[in-house]
């Protein structure tokens, strides 16, 4: 959630099938509510959660500076990965600085690029399983930022590609 301090709130959503069945319409007052099962609060305020399921991994992604404890936090690039299928509740936390990855020389081909991707928005991750068998099996994020798009190596913590 985006507001200050908010944390993420894990929540075991096998619990839905034990809430009762509504014989109608509910309106809003009369709807279940759920505490949750786990609550990081080293990470404050976040844009968004990305699921990367074959990796048992959910990265936290647009996490803001001023209250993360988690990870030390720069130019709105810092990713946080949270392990869970360690400890679903409760997982380590990881921290991928995306600015340490970067081109920051302003070396060709990326000249005419910011030195930084900016804040984060959102990301896919897969385990690549495409033609080019250089990447086969390699578990990559692909990153969307203010000012690029950025393939990582997440295994390698490599950057492969922005564009």
């Amino acid at each position: 959630a985006e507001p200050k301090n908010s944390g993420v709130q894990v929540f075991d959503l096998g619990r839905l099938d034990s809430l009762p069945r509504p014989d109608g319409p509910r309106t809003r007052g009369d709807v279940p509510r759920l505490e949750a099962d786990g609550y990081i609060d080293t990470i404050g305020s976040s844009h968004n959660i990305v699921d990367f399921q074959e990796e048992g991994k959910i990265l936290v992604v647009g996490i803001a500076d001023d209250d993360t404890s988690a990870c030390d936090v720069g130019n709105g690039e810092t990713v946080a990965i949270l392990d869970v299928s360690t400890d679903p509740f409760d997982p380590p936390v990881d921290c991928l600085q995306l600015g340490s990855v970067l081109n920051t020389e302003n070396q060709p081909p990326y000249a005419m690029m910011n030195s930084y991707p900016g804040y984060v928005h959102d990301a896919q991750c897969f385990v690549y399983n495409g033609p080019d068998t250089k990447f086969t099996g390699t578990p990559m994020c692909i990153f969307f930022a203010e000012t690029e798009i950025g393939i990582y190596d997440m295994m390698n913590r490599e950057l492969i590609s922005t564009f």
